[in-house]
């Protein structure tokens, strides 16, 4: 009994003496955790640090996700639903079910173009039927400008008590002579009009030199025709080209996950997403090069047409030129023919040297030193407007309006490419609507 009694007074003092095991372990994961957060913080600070050399700043590399995350498979994707080829004209938008169409989306009628009314439309006693045509600069005139237009229009006295009737014929991408062949057809279909006017003169120059001359496309051609009517049996380009728009869409999944809270405020989350991101734009643009050489491997001339060539970029320049000239001479013969009045607008660009002043804000957002389509505007927009002042003398209703920003210090431009802020459209819908309502 005595025996019995030491051995468990033993095993209670032993138990006593044993520790207690949570502070203890309490201790040890707080340690880890101090680690990990200084593991975290030297990592996040290295990160800052790298990314200051890659982007010039924090706000840079934020800019740079912005823009990936936003990205698109170019909105003029000739394999996207949207486009849809046509006989005459090139290309125009897969019509939609307006009443089933979703909401916030733009309207496309039964014939293709960004607008819900038919373009068939016929005279009638008060009413001014206006057509406009042209490319994505003259198709967002037509969506954010039209309001203000026609305020500035009914100013003069011969639309002051007119119902005026708009019809939306610009589709981004358009280039002459799409212009002259749209109104044609719709003239052989029955249309009528009052007026058609055409905002043009970036596409006319810009495309052919970026898109058409590289991929070995006629420079007359629609943009990206090569590829709008590809040859099934092409399965090597078919093949790359999906390659191309997977990892497009893959960029712009990434950069959408990394531009989510919590990664978007942190550097090395940035980080890991811009060194990704640099591997697939290396390969984006590694795929863009082997299509543009399969399309020359496998020359077809349903895709490319005629062989052009071209000793350099102001002898293409002058062609496509004489092209833009030649086709707003009969487009504007054409409306005589048919009692219409037509104007064609010289369309204002941001490359043009001095034909904007601007703060570094709009500059850093509207101006890239290595934008594709600036050499091709700054050769080409000097011989447009000498091509306009002969349309002028041939009695063309013509209109430069490359300077009408030249004394307007706030921002006129909304991107890098040519397209116009809300202040850029409404100025644009003032002094189109001088030139027409003082005729």
């Amino acid at each position: 009994m005595i025996g019995f009694r030491n051995v468990t007074q033993t095993l209670n003092a032993s138990a006593q003496a044993v520790p207690k095991p949570g502070k203890p372990r309490r201790r040890v994961w707080l340690v880890r955790g101090l680690a990990l957060l200084l593991a975290w913080g030297i990592a996040e600070l290295i990160s800052f640090v790298a990314l200051a050399f890659q982007s010039g700043s924090m706000s840079g590399s934020w800019r740079e996700l912005e823009k990936a995350a936003g990205a698109q498979t170019d909105v003029d994707d000739p394999l996207a639903a949207e486009d849809s080829v046509h006989p005459y004209f090139g290309f125009v938008r897969r019509p939609k079910d307006q009443d089933n169409a979703e909401p916030g989306t733009l309207p496309i009628n039964e014939f293709g173009f960004i607008d819900a009314k038919s373009p068939i439309q016929h005279r009638e006693k008060g009413k001014v039927i206006i057509g406009i045509v042209g490319g994505s600069l003259a198709q967002e005139f037509c969506q954010f400008g039209l309001g203000e237009f026609e305020a500035q229009l009914k100013r003069f006295p011969r639309f002051a008590d007119k119902r005026i009737v708009f019809v939306q014929l610009a589709i981004p991408g358009y280039k002459q002579p799409q212009q002259l062949f749209v109104v044609n057809y719709l003239l052989a279909l029955g249309a009528e009009f009052d007026l058609i006017l055409n905002i043009d003169g970036y596409n006319e120059v810009a495309l052919p030199a970026v898109e058409n001359k590289p991929a070995g496309v006629f420079p007359s051609f629609p943009r990206d025709w090569g590829v709008r009517v590809l040859e099934r049996r092409d399965t090597a380009l078919l093949r790359r080209m999906g390659e191309v728009v997977y990892l497009q869409e893959a960029d712009r999944a990434w950069a959408n996950a990394f531009s989510a809270v919590p990664w978007c405020y942190s550097p090395t989350a940035r980080l890991v997403w811009a060194v990704r991101h640099e591997w697939l734009a290396r390969s984006i643009i590694a795929g863009y090069r082997d299509t543009i050489e399969l399309r020359e491997k496998h020359r077809s001339f349903t895709a490319q047409g005629p062989p052009a060539e071209f000793s350099d970029l102001p002898s293409l320049l002058r062609h496509c030129v004489d092209v833009w000239k030649r086709s707003s001479l009969e487009l504007s013969k054409t409306c005589d023919a048919f009692g219409i009045e037509y104007h064609d607008f010289l369309q204002p660009n941001q490359y043009l040297p001095g034909s904007k002043p601007m703060g570094e804000l709009e500059r850093s957002v509207t101006v890239e030193e290595k934008y594709p389509g600036r050499p091709a505007v700054e050769a080409g927009y000097p011989i447009l407007i000498e091509a306009g002042r002969e349309l002028a003398s041939q009695g063309v209703k013509f209109h430069d309006l490359t300077q009408i920003f030249a004394h307007e210090t706030r921002p006129t431009y909304r991107d890098n490419c040519c397209h116009l802020s809300p202040t850029g459209n409404e100025i644009l819908a003032v002094e189109m609507a001088k030139a027409i309502g003082n005729r």
